[in-house]
Formats: C-alpha cells, sequence, structure tokens
C-alpha cells in the first residue's frame, strides 16, 4: 500500500498499480515496476544447451591434453575453445535428449606432425594397458625423439588420465598401469606424438576396453 506525506498532491512511498513512489535526496521519485521477462525454452533451445554441456562436460576431463594439443591451433581463441568447436561439430552422436559421444571421433591433440602408425590398445589382463605402433621416424615430419601423448578415459567413473612424453616415437610402445579402482570399468584410448617445438599430431582413437 502506498502512503501519500504531503496531501493528494505530493510525493508517496510505496507501490500503485505498475508504478513504485519513493523518495532520493529529498525528492519524490517514481518508477515503473520492472517487467518480468520470460524467455522461451524452444526445443531448439534445449538442444543446443544438451549438446554444449554433454561436450563440456566430457572435454574437461582432459584440460591437459587440450592445452598441448590444441595450443598451436589457437585462432583468437583458447586452446580449450578450439577443441570445443571440433568436437562439437564431430564428435557427437544421436538427437535430443538422447546424445552421446562418440569416442572414435573425439579428437584431444590436432597438428601437423606424422601421427602414430598401426597403434593398437588392448587390456594387459595384469591391471594395465598395453599401447604399440610402429617406428616411422623419418616418415615427413616424424622424429624418433616425438614424444607420446596418451589420454584414457574411464567412463564408468567420467574421469581421465592424460600422460605427456611418457614414451617417444621410437620406443614403439609404453604401458599404462590403471588405478586400483578402474577394475572393471570400460575406458577408451587416444594417442598423439608432439614435437620439441610443440607441434603435435591428430590424437588417434585406438580402443575400448575393460580394465582388468
Amino acid at each position: 500500500m502506498a502512503k501519500i506525506k504531503q496531501g493528494i498532491l505530493g510525493g508517496f512511498s510505496g507501490k500503485v498499480g505498475p508504478v513504485i513512489g519513493s523518495s532520493w535526496k529529498g525528492k519524490a521519485t517514481m518508477r515503473a515496476l520492472a517487467l518480468h521477462v520470460h524467455q522461451p525454452r524452444t526445443l531448439l533451445q534445449l538442444a543446443e544447451r544438451a549438446r554444449f554441456g554433454l561436450i563440456g562436460s566430457f572435454l574437461s576431463n582432459f584440460t591437459q591434453a587440450l592445452a598441448v594439443g590444441w595450443k598451436l591451433r589457437e585462432n583468437g581463441t583458447t586452446a580449450q575453445n578450439e577443441a570445443m568447436r571440433y568436437n562439437l561439430a564431430n564428435a557427437l552422436t544421436g538427437t535430443y535428449p538422447q546424445y552421446d559421444v562418440d569416442y572414435q571421433k573425439v579428437r584431444v591433440s590436432d597438428g601437423n606432425l606424422v601421427g602414430a602408425d598401426n597403434a593398437t590398445a588392448s587390456d594387459n589382463g595384469s591391471g594395465g594397458c598395453d599401447v604399440s605402433w610402429i617406428d616411422n621416424s623419418g616418415v615427413g615430419n616424424a622424429r624418433p625423439d616425438d614424444g607420446m601423448l596418451f589420454c584414457i578415459y574411464n567412463k564408468t567413473k567420467d574421469e581421465a588420465v592424460t600422460r605427456l612424453d611418457v614414451a617417444e616415437r621410437s620406443d614403439g610402445s609404453f604401458v599404462y598401469t590403471y588405478p586400483v579402482s578402474w577394475s572393471g570399468d570400460t575406458a577408451y584410448v587416444w594417442i598423439g606424438f608432439r614435437n620439441s617445438a610443440g607441434t603435435c599430431s591428430r590424437s588417434q582413437y585406438l580402443a575400448q576396453i575393460v580394465c582388468s
């Protein structure tokens, strides 16, 4: 309820219909009530938010890998944003509201360095993942001392592990030992390489495995 302080022609305080009266520095003022703005949540808006949310949440597990693997792909934005842009356009499957990540199309690194040749990954039955590839040093810009980028994503626990420079191209193999708590979980594996100048290869999806 509004109160008139100085008669019918005086200022007032409180609410009268869509108007609010008050006093500021001794002067009577009036203002309109703020309108409630309703933003319609259309199917298209909901679908877009779901797509961004799913890929954004997934990629948040790979912050370290993306910072290295997409650094030289920054184009006025950030490595994270470039990775988001690519994977949003290429690594989703399904239709709203049943979206999922297409792990075979996920890219955790991108660049012009020659990638791995004939790379494979498999569970070794002893609590680890065996990764192997053919040493293709000398092919294009591939060098023996290019460091390997290893990423493994545990879908069951929605967490990932990134290992940088844990092996060199010339090694031809690498063994990753899972955390003990991963036993029985489903995981996905990617690898790539980067050279001493920071140039990376496009990551390669290798396998879906069940951790021993």
